[in-house]
């Protein structure tokens, strides 16, 4: 039965890099197996991992059933009991932030791999020059901002759901 459950998770991510369930959130319907690093297939604009700006807590939760909370127990603040996610070729550690309507609002991803240089050149790469000098880029709604220089740590955030 469990291999039944991984084979559609696969199923479901591959499809999702092939575009073909673009703007399809069933993606939430399926928890993946633990362990494993998770692509982000999911374009920037849309949401991260599976889980679209805006989603409530309860999708998140079912997407993420080992989930757990950061910080206090009235946290909005959670992981996903996955372990790294992949994202430009490098791995990250995700925390997920819900505004105080229960929404995802953004994520915080710390780079298990790089530094806040290489952070920066491959998001570069990826999004063209950060705006105005600054190491922040703005894709449509959404902007992608590294946090502090030391490590390689990135907040992505939608400016509808603050």
């Amino acid at each position: 039965m469990r291999t039944r459950g991984v084979g559609l998770a696969v199923l479901v991510i591959l499809l999702m890099g092939l575009g073909a369930c673009k703007g399809v959130t069933t993606a939430l319907e399926v928890p993946l197996p633990q362990g494993q690093v998770e692509l982000n297939t999911m374009p920037i604009e849309q949401g991260w991992c599976g889980v679209a700006w805006g989603a409530t807590m309860g999708q998140f939760k079912k997407r993420y059933p080992r989930y757990h909370v950061y910080g206090a127990s009235t946290s909005y603040n959670y992981g996903s009991g996955m372990g790294a996610q992949r994202w430009l070729g490098y791995e990250w550690m995700a925390t997920y932030n819900f505004n105080e309507n229960k929404l995802l609002r953004s994520v915080d991803l710390l780079c298990r791999n790089c530094n806040a240089m290489e952070a920066a050149s491959v998001l570069t790469r990826k999004y063209g020059y950060p705006t105005g000098g600054t190491t922040t880029w703005k894709k449509g709604d959404v902007k992608i901002q590294i946090m502090g220089t030391q490590w390689g740590r990135v907040r992505v955030s939608h400016k509808k759901f603050k």
